[in-house]
């Protein structure tokens, strides 16, 4: 009886595995019929044939650059170039086994045109955003009229009035750092070594966002004994940083995640959310109360979310003349300074280290930049934001490192209908001399081709590779801002993005980036650490070491250990500011 009983089980239990392997052979050959599908919707364009896609967490999981696996996840731009290279084309295709989509990874100023400024046959996949609607809806996550109107009221918060404020906080805060890291105490030939450059660069980032953008005291070190205002556990300053340097946990864990499980790291995240959202709104609250008893206005708080609330308050006030006008709602201001805020202090903070990092291992372009520097900024020289024009060596030196460490790696756009892309191979073998020569006739004969982009098709406008075009960019390794003070194509440039979806807040992260650099190498020689420098090593070794990259929410350096030395004379003066 027993045994019979035993018996069935088996081969139930036979059954159902046979039901499941079956299944399972089911699932793979209907998958590998739909990618085979979408590979003839593209009329096999070459590229990338793998397992998984770009938007599979868990390709995303395991090691990158696995043949046949996820390849195309690796951005590196060597591989990345081979491939492109081996495949003699500028536009790479990406088709998975487990994913639903197509992909087109394009590199060549004529595609990222097309992708830019065609938006009716190019629109960005607002859904791929969605998670950076977490403090509310902004003008990164819409399209068509809802976008319209989200960018009619902010873009004019980006005003002159604006840029002068945050110039005015950059470089108040440099000189708010230096007196606490003791930089002012130096001698001339002094040393001070900064062993985490990005630690130190996203202090900075945060404190220029809490008072640039929010209007907050400034304060390089809080008064730990100052008491907290009423009803709240956290000062402004430090939810800003918790909620900043946390900001994968932030928009990433569900809230019924974030705000109940018993870990001390998520308890202290979802009290900075909390904290922060509560002042948010109660600033909110305030400001507006001021703006329409005329007790503030515009031109007396310039921080970035006085002008967003009294440009949505101008906005709903316009209704009685405008029929369809309507300010942004309490959530969507909310929304919006988190974007250009919160958001964009992570990528000016890893953008400068970088770009220190740089002009570390490049002392001769670290003296031209200095020669600016002298000249604009002489010993006794006021700063002011009328500087800013006069500095074009300083913006080159932050355009080169967005060039080589832009902060995004792909810009995701999608087809609305079936249509095509130019191809321009010829850009990947220009300036490539052992390229050509193995395939000069063959190239040569070649001519620009159009791609067949079906609907529905994902356009990744790849940033990291479009630094490598070296006929638009010579010795495109090397690091010659100088290539910006002349000509260049602008569409092999995009760290904004470009066309009408283009970052409203390029100007602002430029004129913090400017400031806060001309202040740094005005006043001090910057050189890779000698305490942790190993002997022996090159200096192709040290950039190497110093330039590593990892990747995140944005391309972050790894750890940049420099050693500051001061400058001969007194430098600039520290201005009053009111």
């Amino acid at each position: 009886m027993n045994s019979q009983i035993l018996d069935k089980l088996s081969m139930t239990g036979l059954g159902v595995w046979s039901t499941l392997g079956l299944l399972w052979l089911s699932w793979v050959v209907y998958k590998f019929i739909k990618a085979y599908q979408r590979a003839v919707s593209i009329r096999h364009h070459p590229g990338y044939r793998g397992l998984f896609s770009l938007t599979t967490i868990v390709g995303r999981l395991l090691p990158r650059d696995i043949p046949y696996v996820n390849e195309s996840l690796n951005f590196a731009w060597r591989t990345h170039r081979k491939a492109y290279n081996k495949q003699r084309t500028s536009i790479l295709s990406d088709i998975s086994l487990t994913g639903n989509s197509s992909y087109f990874f394009c590199s060549t100023p004529s595609a990222v045109r097309q992708l830019n400024m065609d938006r009716k046959m190019f629109r960005k996949p607002v859904e791929v955003y969605k998670i950076l609607k977490y403090f509310g809806s902004n003008v990164l996550v819409t399209e068509g009229d809802e976008w319209r109107r989200h960018r009619k009221i902010v873009a004019p918060g980006f005003s002159d009035a604006v840029f002068e404020h945050v110039w005015r906080t950059t470089v108040e805060i440099y000189f708010e750092m230096a007196r606490s890291e003791k930089w002012d105490r130096l001698d001339v030939g002094g040393v001070s070594e900064v062993p985490n450059v990005p630690e130190l660069m996203s202090k900075q980032s945060i404190h220029n966002t809490a008072t640039a953008s929010f209007g907050a005291p400034l304060s390089w070190s809080p008064d730990t004994k100052a008491a907290l205002p009423e009803g709240h556990d956290m000062s402004f300053v430090e939810a800003i940083t918790g909620v900043s340097e946390n900001m994968f946990l932030t928009i990433a864990v569900p809230d019924i995640l974030l705000f109940n499980l018993p870990f001390k790291k998520l308890r202290y995240v979802s009290t900075a959310v909390k904290e922060l959202k509560s002042y948010m709104y109660g600033m909110i609250r305030d400001r507006k109360q001021e703006i329409k008893s005329g007790e503030t206005s515009s031109t007396v708080r310039r921080d970035l979310f006085n002008q967003l609330i009294t440009a949505s308050l101008e906005e709903e006030s316009a209704m009685e003349k405008t029929p369809g006008s309507q300010g942004l709602t309490d959530e969507e201001l909310v929304g919006n300074t988190f974007i250009f805020a919160l958001a964009g202090h992570e990528t000016s903070a890893h953008t400068l280290a970088f770009t220190f990092g740089y002009l570390a291992t490049n002392p001769d372009v670290q003296e031209w930049l200095f020669e600016e520097l002298n000249q604009v900024m002489p010993d006794g020289h006021l700063p002011s934001y009328k500087d800013f024009a006069r500095l074009p060596r300083t913006l080159a030196v932050l355009y080169e490192t967005l060039r080589l460490h832009p902060s995004v790696n792909i810009i995701p756009k999608y087809a609305t209908e079936d249509t095509t892309l130019l191809d321009d191979p010829d850009s990947w073998f220009e300036g490539d001399d052992q390229q050509k020569s193995q395939s000069a006739e063959e190239m040569e004969k070649e001519e620009k081709r159009r791609v067949f982009v079906p609907a529905g098709t994902q356009c990744q406008i790849d940033v990291v590779n479009l630094r490598e075009l070296a006929v638009y960019w010579p010795n495109p390794d090397a690091f010659k801002p100088e290539r910006f003070l002349g000509d260049y194509e602008k569409d092999a440039f995009v760290p904004f993005s470009a066309g009408a979806r283009g970052c409203i807040g390029r100007r602002f992260a430029e004129v913090e980036s400017v400031a806060f650099i001309a202040m740094i190498v005005r006043h001090f020689r910057l050189t890779p650490a000698k305490r942790t420098t190993p002997a022996g090593e090159t200096t192709e070794q040290t950039a190497e070491r110093l330039l590593r990259a990892k990747g995140g929410l944005t391309l972050t350096p790894v750890k940049v250990e420099l050693d500051f030395t001061r400058r001969d004379g007194e430098g600039v003066a520290r201005p009053e500011f009111d």
